[in-house]
């Protein structure tokens, strides 16, 4: 591993336990034992650190997203990807409750309207595809709703989680969410797509 994949590792293993806010970039440096100027080589700004964490975040959420697209759509599948894409988050929890910092790097260093973008893309397509099987049936709630409660959960439950259930293990937070969204998943599931759900349940 390189001087910059340590940096981001150690970076977001500081701000999972930290948080962003109360971790400098001289505490990155010290608990690397390199100097402060080798991190300012491969990183300027602690702001330039928070993008390209980002952009690993997205790039990990994307091939996930991308292994999903390679398959046959299938509401068990789809449960699957959701649980990684929770699991990811989960991994990068100190990124995303550090507002302040994360709300002034996405307002004017990322990009992040188009990430939203995208996101919601690829949630309307995959209900479109989960629908087209047979799996889920829109004709009582407006897909285009289930996609905001999607992006919005995938968004948020973060910062619910770790202010709720602090004391909880990785594996019984994800659990918890991942039940959330499958009851979500109950009020538009077929037959057929309730018997994928069950696991999650």
């Amino acid at each position: 591993m390189n001087t910059r994949e340590r940096i981001l590792q150690k970076a977001i293993e500081l701000f999972n336990q930290s948080g962003m806010y109360n971790t400098g970039v001289r505490e990155i440096a010290r608990s690397l034992e390199i100097s402060p100027g080798n991190l300012s080589y491969h990183f300027a700004r602690k702001e330039d650190l928070l993008v390209a964490i980002l952009d690993s975040y997205r790039d990990l959420n994307d091939a996930i997203y991308a292994t999903y697209f390679e398959g046959q759509p299938e509401l068990g599948r789809y449960l699957e990807m959701i649980s990684r894409l929770l699991e990811n988050t989960y991994d990068h929890r100190g990124v995303f409750l550090g507002l302040d910092e994360l709300r002034a790097v996405l307002g004017t260093e990322y990009d992040y309207p188009a990430v939203e973008e995208k996101r919601r893309s690829f949630l309307d397509r995959i209900l479109v595809d989960l629908e087209q099987i047979g799996d889920l049936d829109f004709s009582t709630l407006d897909r285009a709703f289930m996609v905001d409660i999607l992006a919005f959960f995938q968004r948020c439950w973060i910062m619910e989680a770790m202010i709720s259930y602090p004391h909880l293990k990785k594996d019984r937070i994800l659990k918890r969410y991942m039940r959330t969204i499958s009851l979500h998943f109950a009020q538009v599931a077929t037959l057929q797509g309730q018997g994928q759900i069950g696991m999650w349940l």
